[in-house]
């Protein structure tokens, strides 16, 4: 059954789409904090260019791997995220580090001392 126009054009949309994000995943990044910013009445000072997406996490020295199309809350722990590095303050140049969406989460809005207070009692336990 041959496609219509409609779904050939939503195809040729999709498509068009996740290019789109596979070839501006800083763009991305920078989209989705200004969302949050907004949404959680924080600072947002940082253009596209601030962002700079590394080959390895500088956290968990993993790979970060930009995959694009496998649904839109897809997260791969070697996912880039942008991470504030002081929850206190919004998204600012002097205040942002792109890491994978694995140290992102680890270190969700822990302090430092929550952090090292953690590690401390896990090698007790060990």
């Amino acid at each position: 059954m041959p496609f219509s126009d409609r779904e050939k054009h939503r195809e040729w949309e999709r498509e068009y789409l996740r290019k789109k994000r596979q070839d501006n995943p800083e763009y991305y990044l920078w989209k989705a904090a200004k969302a949050r910013a907004k949404k959680k009445d924080l600072d947002f000072s940082i253009e596209v260019s601030d962002i700079i997406i590394p080959q390895f996490c500088p956290l968990l020295n993993i790979p970060i791997i930009h995959e694009v199309g496998k649904g839109s809350h897809y997260r791969s722990p070697n996912t880039p995220s942008l991470d504030r590095i002081d929850n206190r303050f919004g998204y600012l140049k002097n205040n942002i580090l792109v890491v994978s969406w694995r140290a992102n989460f680890l270190k969700s809005d822990a302090t430092i001392e929550e952090l090292e207070l953690l590690l401390t009692n896990l090698k007790t336990i060990k």
